[in-house]
């Protein structure tokens, strides 16, 4: 089950970076001037899409992050501003 975790919190972390880059990227590459009739319902439909699912991929990779135990996060303030504060599991333990 730690297994799955980990690969569903890894793809999901991927698939919501790659969402946000397409949005950042249209924003940035978007010209000045708005866009006219039916390509506008296009364009914005399709930040919305991307939007809503960066943001649900983005929370399932924090959920399961916290769930498996490969990385111990604690909700805790130290933890929350130091990665190194974190402990870690695994063959690579130290």
């Amino acid at each position: 089950m730690n297994e799955i975790l980990w690969f569903v919190s890894r793809a999901t972390g991927v698939a919501s970076v790659v969402m946000l880059t397409v949005l950042v990227l249209g924003m940035l590459t978007a010209s000045r001037r708005a866009p006219q009739g039916i390509r506008s319902a296009v364009v914005m439909g399709m930040h919305r899409s991307l939007a809503l699912g960066a943001s649900a991929f983005l929370v399932v990779h924090i959920a399961t992050a916290i769930m498996e135990s490969y990385v111990n996060i604690e909700p805790s303030p130290r933890s929350s501003r130091s990665p190194r504060a974190m402990s870690r599991r695994g063959p690579r333990a130290r």
